[in-house]
């Protein structure tokens, strides 16, 4: 599935991309439902606690942390 943003800088033109995670039926993801029914479930298997404080926005923290560390930029 592709969407149009109306731009890709300020000033700029619009952009079409591709999602990278996307449904099964190539539908983009819903962040609170992949939270909700893969995330949390997959913290409570491996033992963890599957609370607020491990949730979507923690995973996001915490890839970024890599990236930094890496000397990545977090920024596109």
């Amino acid at each position: 599935m592709q969407v149009t943003l109306p731009w890709k800088t300020l000033d700029g033109p619009a952009v079409t991309p591709s999602f990278v995670f996307v449904t099964v039926k190539g539908k983009p993801l819903n962040r609170n439902r992949f939270n909700e029914k893969v995330w949390q479930r997959a913290l409570r298997a491996a033992g963890g606690p599957a609370s607020r404080e491990n949730g979507m926005h923690a995973l996001r923290n915490f890839y970024a942390s890599v990236l930094l560390d890496a000397g990545e930029s977090t920024r596109r």
